[in-house]
């Protein structure tokens, strides 16, 4: 084996020497004191390192390195739990007792980060950094390790150990009721509505029901409500008093409410936006509007033949484009060519009836006018809005 040059001036090439497999113990250790960071770095993250060299980085002047080691440590196999530790394993177990102490969080989030979901890692070192006051290295921890109780869980939300931990705990798959209910006790605004948005929560519906009212003044609860998977239809209709517009087309557009909650949501959508504002309406809020109707499953003739009958065009062109679902240049290309055969046809795959049908191709490619013998077409402001497809 060539002998590695230790003292060649390029520290990427002493760093590519530190990480090489021809590498040997005592070259190892040389490249721990070498002054470059990076070249020290090669050997921090090298899982042959002699313990000599990681006693040396342990103590390092830069912070990056004591991170690359501490992750490299705290991935190795652990012993397990009760086993006796050979010189190797007690030596590697003091310098991970001494990296999670470090005051860098750099440090300790990567050791957080190696061992957040490994099931044989020493169970002290999760307690602790669990309970860390900096959330990039606790929460990690708290919502992926399986190593966890429910009772270690109850602890921390009692006691938290900073404030955003509560909410690190709501975050957590698979929480039982019993931990659910500990989180909405502690009345924390944001944990509840991390915990709202967790899908896998168990939450009693008695519990949810409460915090279904409650979010009437609590609008950040009120999207994750929207979303909330089993939710009752008791808890939709009620949702359905206060949330915004665009929230209830969301919840009128779930596939999993009892039919008559839906139909009675879907209504309430169709009523709430059966009319623009009364100081008019922009062609991209029309668009949005037709959108919201359309989420809701609500978008339907009606809606479509009373808007024509108002002149409101681009609220026709965005329902049509989203009932037949084509691109808005497709009616476009239509008007261009006064094809009204055309724009039946799509009226057609809108499933719109004749009435309605008649009605869209008046408003959008007016018939000639007979008296002048001229033609006519109104101009909408629908040039900007390039699709309109249902997404």
């Amino acid at each position: 084996m060539a002998l590695l040059d230790l003292t060649d001036s390029a520290p990427l090439r002493r760093a590519d020497m530190a990480a090489s497999r021809e590498a040997s113990a005592e070259q190892l250790l040389a490249f721990a004191s070498d002054p470059d960071p990076s070249v020290r770095s090669a050997v921090a993250a090298r899982r042959e390192a002699p313990a000599a060299a990681r006693e040396l980085l342990a103590a390092d002047p830069d912070p990056v390195v004591r991170a690359l080691l501490a992750a490299r440590i705290a991935s190795l196999p652990a012993a397990p739990e009760g086993a006796s530790l050979n010189a190797a394993a007690r030596h590697l177990h003091r310098l991970l007792a001494r990296l999670v102490e470090d005051t860098e969080v750099l440090v300790r989030a990567a050791i957080a980060d190696a061992i957040k979901d490994l099931p044989e890692a020493p169970r002290a070192l999760v307690l602790r950094l669990a309970r860390d006051i900096e959330m990039p290295v606790a929460e990690p921890v708290i919502r992926l390790s399986p190593l966890l109780t429910d009772a270690d869980l109850l602890a921390l939300i009692a006691a938290p150990p900073a404030p955003a931990s509560i909410a690190a705990v709501a975050r957590r798959p698979a929480l039982s009721e019993v931990i659910s209910e500990a989180i909405v006790a502690k009345r924390d605004g944001t944990a509840i509505a991390a915990l709202l948005g967790n899908a896998t929560a168990a939450i009693p519906e008695a519990t949810l029901d409460a915090l279904v009212a409650e979010s009437a003044v609590k609008l950040a609860w009120q999207a994750p409500l929207v979303a909330r998977p089993r939710l009752t239809g008791r808890a939709a209709i009620a949702l359905a008093e206060f949330i915004a517009t665009a929230l209830l087309s969301r919840l009128a557009g779930r596939a999993d409410l009892p039919h008559d909650v839906t139909e009675t949501l879907r209504a309430r959508v169709a009523e709430t936006l059966a009319e623009p504002p009364a100081d008019g309406e922009t062609a991209l809020a029309a668009m949005e509007r037709a959108a919201m109707l359309h989420r809701a499953r609500a978008l339907r003739e009606a809606a479509v033949e009373r808007a024509a009958q108002r002149g409101e065009a681009d609220f026709v062109i965005a329902a049509l484009c989203l009932m037949a679902g084509i691109n808005q240049l497709a009616i476009s290309d239509l008007q261009e060519k006064r094809d009204r055969p055309g724009l039946a046809g799509l009226c057609s795959r809108a499933r719109l009836g004749p009435t309605a049908t008649r009605l869209v191709q008046d408003l959008l490619i007016p018939a000639p006018a007979v008296a002048s013998g001229g033609t006519s077409r109104p101009q909408g402001s629908w040039e900007s809005v390039t699709d309109a497809r249902p997404r």
